[in-house]
């Protein structure tokens, strides 16, 4: 994708500058592509003319102010909206009209904000019912905090256990391409730390490409490598998060910072 100018006056390349050290990208391409993308659900558009990348190895924010599009581009790389026009591509392969159910084929996983564990089993079974036993294992050595509570109902476990459980559960299929979508919100500062903490960890031990939609701007921006603004469907901004930390008239404009 051509470099273009942005709302900060300067030029923002797809490529990115990172905050954070990173391998290459799959063969110099990007993990995720989208292009001039306009989707929506029903008549009801969100999106309108995104164009949006993130790589292998590298943290990619979305953010902007509630209702500006975040969750739908992270539905729409997931088959959870209505593509108008435009296109995605995953690892090379066009998935733009690719339902949900076959997403996981295609290396990718999404951690839903609400409703991504089943509150009445236990977190045994709550693994079991997306992986077989041996890949629930491989997953759960990533969250040795869990083990004391593999039997017990997901709904007595706190909020920060039940993001981590959510998390395993994606991580059962060990994909290339993992969706977040406000995994903090509602956690108190402890937890949230906890959880962009595994978060980072997942990427730099996965070599994975993650999108991360953060309702806490300054979490997103401090602990990503690129970040894209929307605002009203639309891109602002996408490229290195340092200049939309220091733009203090941006950040209060479309962030209320």
């Amino acid at each position: 994708m051509a470099s273009s100018r942005n709302a900060l006056g300067g030029s923002s390349s797809d490529s990115g500058s990172s905050g954070r050290s990173g391998s290459s990208n799959n063969g110099g391409g990007h993990a995720i592509e989208i292009k001039d993308l306009a989707c929506g659900y029903g008549k009801n558009q969100v999106l309108h003319g995104v164009d949006f990348s993130a790589d292998l190895s590298k943290i990619t924010a979305i953010v902007g102010s509630n209702g500006s599009g975040k969750s739908t581009l992270l539905k729409a790389l997931f088959g959870l909206c209505d593509v108008k026009s435009g296109s995605i591509q995953a690892l090379g392969r066009d998935i733009t009209h690719i339902p949900t159910h076959a997403i996981l084929n295609y290396g990718i996983s999404y951690m839903a904000q609400r409703k991504n564990v089943f509150q009445d089993l236990t977190l045994r079974e709550n693994l079991a019912v997306v992986a077989g036993r041996q890949r629930a294992d491989r997953a759960m050595d990533h969250f040795p905090e869990l083990l004391p509570f593999l039997d017990r109902p997901a709904v007595t476990l706190s909020g920060g256990q039940r993001q981590l459980l959510a998390m395993a559960m994606i991580l059962v299929h060990n994909p290339k391409i993992m969706l977040f979508d406000e995994p903090t919100a509602a956690l108190s500062p402890k937890n949230a730390d906890i959880i962009i903490e595994k978060i980072k960890n997942l990427n730099a031990e996965h070599d994975n490409c993650i999108v991360l939609v953060e309702q806490n701007v300054k979490y997103a921006l401090r602990n990503c490598d690129k970040v894209y603004l929307l605002a009203s469907g639309h891109v602002v901004y996408g490229g290195d998060p340092e200049p939309l930390l220091n733009d203090k008239d941006l950040a209060s404009k479309y962030l209320g910072m």
